[in-house]
């Protein structure tokens, strides 16, 4: 039987003409809407007000009721922040009940939460949430429906973009979704732009407080005209001059170059070799002060624009105090006082003429000698024992002898520091003979009485003890007084019975140095007062006779509120300068041309104010007639000592002793007079003559100035490169846009084609006229058309893949294991764009069980680099070149790569400065000389090995690697 299926078919038709137009709008409205993200994406730049309008843009396509940005997209974070929040007014949301701060607004959240975003990071494709599955979070704001994609912008972790339905359940559609998934898809690459932007902005800024910040003065020029576009602080006084006085104007036009065809010729090096650094020049100030310095200069980049950056190390103070130094050596050499520099282990390094003349040896003799060649007392067995001492008190005065060239032994007393100069330990010892005074004080211990008698009332704090207890014998009124201790309550006890000591085993060790020397002479020690109190005290002590029985006397001066320094600018400027005793540099006319503080502090006058006086100004006994006849004498005997008397700035009249000596330095002369106080000598050398000031060694000097400079140019080197590496990124994602074209824009013309075919075939079902062979070729084409796009698609995925396994491994110095093979292949699929324009050729022979467990992104960035570095340097000129990559095992932890090229080569002079930062021979056409420098860092820092480079002029050039299986756990961060 017939069946008529007209009206059937005719439904059909109608039904699949309903779904076409319906399909037809989908797909307009999806063009649509895309178009207009786009318009907003080209339309402004990329700044965080470009990320909230394309939020309120999605929320009005999408028509729901709230749009969020969440980063970090990470569940085991502890805290996140909702950065950009875009909602309609009747659902406001967590910006509207918290406090919003740069970052947006953090929250805490809970498991529902997490593990939303845990299922989000596992899909490709959007995420969607109903109320029932809503985290405490999301009911709490009326959240009904949520819909999320995971973003993964270039060199930041993952973001999460939500839309949020709070008026009523909303099911999602697939074709809502497919859009969102496409839009969320644009908005991370907008964002990535917006990140990349926001560092550079951020490493300009830290440049420039690195900058202003820097210790050494630095200056930003033009390079042709010299004009000043910026300088620093330091620059400022440096020139004397205020910024509205240099900015805009050229160096010449300030005058500052003392030779002005100086800047000319620095301009001619730094075009020829490149930057140079530390080039000795002398400069004008804008008050004509001289300056000499050290004048170093790169080209950077500002703005737009290459400029010159200089920085300069002022060399004015430090040639002045180079000076000093050499007439403080000439006035050593000349003293009458021995100087003996020691090593460690007791051996004579050098010695002044003064210590050879007292032994009978010439210089040349001395040096090389161990001290107990010509010490007595003194052993090798001693030698760690008193070394040690001597490391650990730092200053130690002693007495002992000293054995002459002809055997004759003579009684000395001395004073050693201990020194570091240049990582080596010096002992700086100065020694005087005592033979005189040993003499009165043989005459001196006869008297007990008059002994007595000056221990009453000596105005040192002085007490007697037994040597080996440390029994209390007697102690002065001073000392008892100072303590807080009446004389009963200390006599007959011990020190430790009242705790003297801060430090009870110190005694003991000082004691048995004590017994070894004879004496010691200001031990920096700590005791203890009556009420617990501790003070810092200078201690010192001798051995002597009292009625026939061996004690300690013992006097201490309070230091609790004086201060030490402990290093030296030279040994010389250490022994004098700042030495115990006043030393003074006078002119023939009488004049200070130099004093030192002890000096200034002893007569009350300010260094400035000495240097404007003459001797019979601080001496009331040295008249101006009497001069001529003292210099006379000075120059006639070279060296002679006498006794004076100086006056202080308020009018008190003490006596010195003074030792003058004659020195002829660089064609001039001068009177070189070490003075000493003797008044406490004078009031006590017949009762305790062995209580006379020695010499004492300060240590006064300090510079780090200049290290500090280096670490801040160094901080400023440190942003140039981190921006090189974000030049290097844009770079690769210009030409990865470069690359998808293709792919992409072959897609839409064949699915544009394809459309046609189906509109054509349309109209031929309407029209009732589509024959069978029309419907096989349509149905033949399409697959065709089906196979070009999901061909072309594919390679597109494919060069996405890459660049973003490539960006996230550089940016995150990601740890995994790899192969090293595939790492080298996937680098350089993703520098295709770069290679195909060429006809160089690069070959890879790499075994494929080589792996590593280390950081594959450092090593694309190390083969991006060296290929570059090829195409740009050792390639030019050429129009084929060929680069081979090699690999093999070297044992189980090592792996050795090499990487040779057949280019140009490296001359010989400049393969030792490859490495250096900015060093290039393309200087101003594109190169920026951190390419190899940035090779060098990754490849011994965070990869763990090291690189060499072999190379020939005209002959190619090869670096070798040697890499760990195995990359340190925390990578050194590449300064």
């Amino acid at each position: 039987m017939d069946i008529d299926i007209t009206d059937r078919r005719a439904a059909k038709t109608r039904q699949r003409r309903i779904e076409s137009e319906r399909r037809r709008r989908d797909q307009g409205r999806f063009l649509e809407t895309l178009d207009r993200i786009s318009r907003i994406l080209t339309g402004r730049v990329h700044d965080a007000g470009l990320i909230t309008e394309l939020a309120a843009a999605i929320l009005d396509i999408f028509k729901a009721d709230r749009v969020f940005f969440l980063h970090p997209c990470d569940p085991d974070a502890a805290t996140f922040r909702i950065r950009i929040e875009v909602t309609r007014p009747e659902w406001p949301g967590v910006f509207a009940d918290r406090e919003v701060g740069p970052d947006g607004v953090e929250f805490v959240p809970d498991d529902a939460f997490r593990m939303h975003l845990r299922q989000a990071l596992s899909r490709r494709w959007p995420l969607t949430i109903q109320c029932a599955d809503a985290s405490a979070m999301g009911r709490h704001y009326g959240v009904q429906s949520q819909l999320s994609a995971v973003l993964y912008p270039q060199a930041d972790q993952p973001w999460q973009l939500s839309l949020q339905q709070c008026g009523a359940p909303r099911q999602w559609t697939d074709a809502e979704q497919r859009l969102f998934q496409t839009i969320a898809e644009r908005v991370g690459e907008a964002l990535s732009g917006h990140l990349l932007l926001q560092r550079l902005q951020s490493s300009e800024q830290r440049f420039a407080k690195a900058f202003r910040s820097s210790p050494a003065p630095m200056l930003i020029t033009t390079i042709n005209e010299g004009r000043i576009l910026d300088a620093n602080e330091r620059w400022l006084d440096l020139l004397e001059a205020e910024r509205e006085r240099l900015i805009g104007r050229t160096t010449l036009e300030l005058d500052i170059w003392v030779d002005p065809e100086q800047r000319a010729r620095m301009v001619a090096q730094l075009r020829a070799t490149g930057p140079f650094q530390n080039l000795p020049i002398r400069i004008r100030s804008c008050r004509g002060n001289l300056r000499e310095v050290l004048w170093s200069t790169e080209i950077i980049r500002f703005g737009d624009e290459e400029v010159l950056l200089s920085s300069i190390h002022d060399l004015t103070e430090q040639r002045r105090t180079e000076r000093v130094l050499r007439l403080t050596r000439a006035a050593i050499d000349r003293s009458r006082i021995g100087f003996y520099w020691l090593s460690t282990g007791g051996q004579v390094v050098d010695v002044n003429q003064a210590a050879a003349d007292s032994l009978g040896y010439s210089r040349e003799e001395l040096i090389g000698l161990h001290v107990w060649d010509f010490d007595p007392n003194y052993g090798p067995d001693m030698s760690d024992e008193i070394w040690s001492a001597i490391r650990r008190l730092k200053s130690i005065a002693f007495e002992s002898s000293h054995r002459r060239k002809d055997g004759t032994i003579f009684p000395i007393e001395g004073a050693t520091d201990h020194i570091c100069m240049d990582d080596d330990e010096y002992a700086f010892t100065f020694v005087r003979d005592i033979s005189d005074r040993k003499a009165a004080e043989a005459e001196l211990r006869a008297s007990e009485e008059r002994f007595a008698k000056a221990f009453r009332s000596s105005p040192a704090l002085t007490v007697i003890s037994t040597l080996d207890e440390g029994r209390f014998i007697d102690a002065n009124d001073r000392w008892l007084d100072a303590m807080g201790y009446r004389r009963e309550e200390v006599i007959g006890r011990t020190s430790q019975d009242i705790a003297l000591w801060v430090d009870a085993d110190e005694r003991t060790r000082l004691v048995s140095i004590l017994k070894t020397r004879g004496s010691l002479r200001d031990v920096p020690v700590r005791i203890r007062g009556k009420t617990g109190a501790e003070f810092d005290h200078l201690w010192s002590a001798e051995i002597l006779s009292l009625s026939g029985q061996s004690v300690m006397l013992s006097a201490v001066q309070d230091i609790t509120e004086r201060k030490r320094t402990d290093q030296a600018l030279r040994l010389a400027q250490f022994c004098i300068l700042h030495a115990s005793d006043a030393v003074f540099w006078i002119t023939p006319e009488a004049r200070f041309i130099y004093v030192n503080d002890q000096a200034c502090s002893s007569l009350g006058y300010a260094r400035d104010e000495l240097l404007n006086m003459s001797v019979w100004d601080i001496d009331p006994d040295f008249s101006p007639q009497r001069w001529p006849e003292h210099w006379e004498k000075t120059r006639r005997l070279k060296k002679h000592g006498l006794e004076t008397r100086h006056q202080r700035r308020d009018g008190v009249i003490f006596p010195v002793e003074v030792v003058v000596n004659y020195v002829e330095y660089e064609g001039q002369e001068y009177d070189f007079a070490f003075v000493r106080d003797i008044s406490e000598r004078r009031q006590t050398e017949e009762q305790l003559a062995r209580y006379r000031e020695h010499l004492e060694e300060l240590v006064a000097q300090r510079t780090t100035a200049l290290e500090a400079a280096n670490a801040h140019l160094q901080q400023a080197m440190t942003q140039l490169v981190q921006a090189e590496k974000l030049a290097a990124l844009g770079s690769l994602v210009a030409g990865l846009a470069h690359e998808l074209n293709t792919p992409l824009g072959n897609a839409r013309m064949v699915a544009s084609t394809l459309d046609e075919w189906l509109s054509e075939a349309t109209d031929a079902v309407h029209a009732g006229a589509l024959r069978r062979s029309q419907l096989i070729d349509l149905i033949d084409r399409g697959r065709e058309a089906a196979g070009l796009i999901d061909r072309n698609t594919a390679r597109a995925a494919d060069l996405i893949n890459h660049f973003k396994e490539m960006a996230i491994d550089q940016t995150s110095m990601r740890r995994r294991r790899f192969s090293l093979r595939q790492t080298v292949e996937e680098a350089l699929i993703t520098l295709g764009p770069t290679l195909k324009r060429t006809a160089h050729q690069i070959a890879i022979k790499i075994p494929t069980d080589l792996e590593l467990d280390s950081y594959p992104g450092p090593l694309e960035q190390v083969i991006a680099n060296l290929i570059s570095n090829s195409l740009t340097h050792a390639f030019a000129g050429m129009d084929a070149g060929s680069i081979e990559i090699t690999a093999h095992a070297e044992g189980s932890e090592h792996i050795a790569m090499i990487y040779r090229d057949n280019g140009s080569g490296i001359p010989d002079a400049l393969q030792n400065r490859i490495f250096e930062p900015f060093f290039t021979t393309r200087l101003g056409q594109g190169g920026s000389g951190l390419g190899l420098y940035i090779v060098y860092n990754l490849v011994t820092g965070v990869l763990g090995g090291n690189i060499r480079v072999e190379s020939r002029e005209s002959q190619g050039t090869t670096f070798l690697f040697n890499l760990s299986c195995s990359a340190p756990q925390q990578p050194a961060v590449m300064a």
